[in-house]
């Protein structure tokens, strides 16, 4: 099944109509952010509805020569988060559909996603999935949110399904991933950089290669792993059969060990977590997730450009990932 859509086009639709804005409490007050189309294609904005006066300031990325890249994006600091927190393993996020923070059964809360209109609706082998925008994309030629549903011909529900993989849901995810090649769609399970539980996936847009895609190829038994690079990871080629990659994938969340998936022109890349080091003291009071250990790091706060360096980023990464080949069950 062959998913037919052209993200750019329809993402600069959806701007274009002002579909992608959003009113926030702020600490300096109340906001309105989004995405509006310049002359350069769609840009960030962000304005003090207080005073009306524009307080955007545009992203900053920058590309290091070990191919990381480093992102400040002050939009996305914008919206609403969870308080900081103390390295180390973090509480678990709550089950139940009520707690739940995309608000799938409770169309009162302002941001559900009952409330929300998508801009893509595919069906799939596995599920329906509908694509919404970032609420506060950091990536403004594309950000999506991709959550299943349920239509029954009158109303679309959103099943209340725990953020965890299984057979069929990667079959969709690898549909999603390989349907353009400037899409880079990635998991995060819950211990793993998953801030909602509430299974999801997300795709952002992409003109080049990530750092990841850089490393080298070594074979280790039935596995191809990522080497010499700062974060260890299994590698599965975009040939490679559903199964190969659900196998480790099944094992792994067996034993209650927490991952991050991606998939990139050129793979799929399965980054295994140490859930004793959910938070480092490297990037304190946010977590880690597959778009960072590919490759991007991405901060809302400017001191990062200089304080971080290369060997931060390798004790971060090291600290927060397991190599493959100390799991014996693999």
């Amino acid at each position: 099944m062959k998913i037919d859509f052209d993200i750019t086009e329809e993402w600069n639709r959806y701007v274009a109509k002002g579909l992608i804005k959003n009113v926030f409490e702020s600490h300096n007050g109340k906001i309105e952010a989004g995405l509006r189309l310049g002359p350069n294609g769609p840009e960030q904005y962000v304005v003090d509805l207080a005073t009306g006066r524009d307080i955007s300031e545009p992203p900053i990325c920058k590309h290091c020569d070990n191919g990381i890249d480093f992102l400040y994006d002050h939009f996305g600091g914008l919206k609403p988060h969870t308080p900081s927190k103390s390295p180390g393993k973090q509480d678990d996020l709550l089950e139940d559909a009520d707690s739940c923070i995309f608000a799938c059964q409770n169309q009162n809360v302002p941001h559900s996603v009952l409330r929300r209109t998508p801009l893509l609706q595919v069906e799939l082998p596995g599920s329906k999935w509908f694509a919404f925008p970032n609420l506060t994309p950091w990536e403004s030629r594309g950000l999506l949110l991709w959550v299943p549903v349920v239509p029954d011909g009158v109303t679309t529900t959103f099943p209340h399904r725990p953020q965890g993989l299984t057979r069929a849901s990667i079959e969709d995810f690898l549909e999603i991933s390989q349907s353009r090649k400037d899409l880079v769609t990635f998991f995060n399970s819950l211990h793993g950089g998953a801030s909602v539980n509430h299974l999801h996936f997300q795709s952002v847009y992409s003109d080049h290669k990530m750092a990841v895609e850089l490393a080298a190829l070594v074979k280790w038994e039935k596995y191809t792993l990522v080497d010499g690079y700062f974060a260890p990871a299994l590698f599965f080629a975009l040939d490679s059969d559903i199964e190969k990659i659900w196998e480790p994938i099944e094992k792994i969340q067996q034993a209650g060990i927490p991952y991050d998936l991606i998939a990139l022109s050129s793979g799929t890349y399965l980054f295994i977590r140490n859930i004793n080091h959910e938070i480092v003291e490297e990037f304190p009071g946010r977590g880690l997730g597959g778009i960072n250990f590919a490759g991007l790091i991405i901060t809302a706060d400017k001191k990062d450009f200089t304080r971080v360096t290369e060997q931060v980023i390798r004790s971060a990464f090291a600290k927060a990932t397991i190599d493959p080949r100390k799991l014996d069950f693999l």
